[in-house]
């Protein structure tokens, strides 16, 4: 597991350490990966976790006025400002990731995986997920049937196991992967 300082400068992470336990703003200057840029943002830190070998933040964002997530490495300013906030009386860590592959947050979606005999037995012997439940089939192939909160990081996670998992639902995560297969077949014809 990493630890503050691993692609996250110290200095951002003890100032943001700091607003989460003194219930403080906190001005960041951010990288968003998905628009390729820099901004400048007040936030509300509510906590620090490592999910999916990274640092991230969960802030109340007074740019988008609502709860974001952060990952700490694209931080590369962090001041701590005097003004404080309230935590939301029911926020809490575990329920805000509840239904995350990793840390994606969405709709609900009821999924169901079929592994072959030759993944089934690396799936069988690991919780990936706390709604997940297996069901061996006497072929020897195992049904992976849980809920998760988006599809994008589970879409990463089936492509993982090639033609070794079949999505049987729901529909549209089938299209999900048969996409992504198709854009692979375009990279290597």
């Amino acid at each position: 597991m990493g630890k503050p300082g691993d692609d996250v400068c110290s200095d951002v992470y003890t100032c943001i350490e700091a607003g989460v336990q003194q219930k403080r703003h906190v001005q960041i200057h951010y990288y968003t990966k998905t628009r390729e840029e820099w901004t400048d943002r007040v936030i509300e830190p509510y906590v620090i976790v490592y999910r999916g070998n990274a640092w991230y933040l969960v802030a109340y964002c007074h740019l988008n006025l609502e709860v974001r997530i952060f990952r700490l490495d694209r931080i590369d300013r962090a001041t701590l400002m005097t003004e404080p906030f309230e935590l939301p009386r029911n926020f809490s860590a575990d329920s805000f990731f509840a239904g995350s592959w990793v840390i994606e947050q969405g709709d609900p979606v009821r999924i169901k995986l079929r592994f072959a005999p030759e993944a089934a037995r690396w799936v069988r012997v690991a919780k990936y997920h706390p709604t997940q439940e297996l069901e061996e089939q006497p072929d020897g192939s195992l049904l992976f049937i849980g809920t998760v909160t988006g599809t994008r990081e589970i879409t990463r996670w089936i492509l993982g196991y090639g033609a070794d998992v079949e999505v049987l639902e729901p529909e549209s995560l089938r299209g999900e992967v048969q996409a992504e297969v198709k854009r692979l077949t375009g990279v290597y014809g």
